[in-house]
């Protein structure tokens, strides 16, 4: 795995990632605090997971053939964008539960897209033989964001605003746009990414 980190165009990749799934993470925490906050209502917390969670399994299967035929950095790009803005939306309604849970859902929708798309880069940009040290490594990544993610969100509303933390998830999707745009290897690939990259990326990770 530290192999991986020494390679350039990996690390580029592995920090989009990052601060790709830090800002998921910061957001779904803020929400959280601003709907238990506003709210008496647990059962709108709980849809906060809901919201985050369901576009996954509903569009999950219908991403694949999107990537195979459009490219899948640009899916990634357009995900970012999306959730930029759909987080910069999140500021103006600070104290409207329900909408931040649809915005919610909304943002959970461009993770949809984005995560088989990043995911079906793994091979393009690791290499076959090295698929399974990219997705240790990215596994091992996303359990510390778990974490830290939480944590950095909670330490933020403790002594900033909302919106501010808002911004911060914002501008963390911009900055994974713009690394994933950087990767020219993702530019120069075919533009049909084949069904057995995405199952061998995920039949290794679920070996793992």
């Amino acid at each position: 795995m530290i192999e991986l980190l020494k390679d350039k165009t990996y690390l580029r990749y592995w920090f989009s990632v990052i601060v790709s799934f830090l800002g998921d993470a910061m957001t779904v925490t803020t929400v959280l605090y601003l709907v238990g906050t506003t709210v008496e209502n647990p059962l709108l917390i709980g849809f906060v997971f809901v919201a985050q969670l369901l576009p996954a399994v509903i569009l999950g299967p219908l991403v694949g053939p999107l990537i195979d035929k459009y490219s899948s950095r640009k899916i990634m790009i357009y995900s970012d964008v999306f959730r930029c803005f759909t987080v910069l939306c999140m500021i103006l309604f600070v104290d409207k539960p329900l909408v931040l849970i649809c915005l919610t859902l909304l943002q959970g929708i461009g993770t949809a897209f984005f995560e088989p798309a990043r995911m079906a880069s793994i091979p393009i940009i690791v290499g076959i033989n090295r698929i399974p040290s990219g997705i240790a490594l990215f596994q091992t990544t996303v359990a510390v964001i778990k974490l830290v993610g939480p944590v950095l969100a909670g330490l933020l509303l403790a002594f900033q605003s909302p919106s501010l933390v808002f911004v911060l998830d914002a501008s963390s999707y911009i900055i994974s746009g713009c690394l994933i745009f950087s990767l020219k290897i993702l530019k120069a690939q075919k533009k049909n990414i084949t069904q057995i990259h995405i199952l061998i990326v995920f039949g290794t990770g679920l070996r793992r």
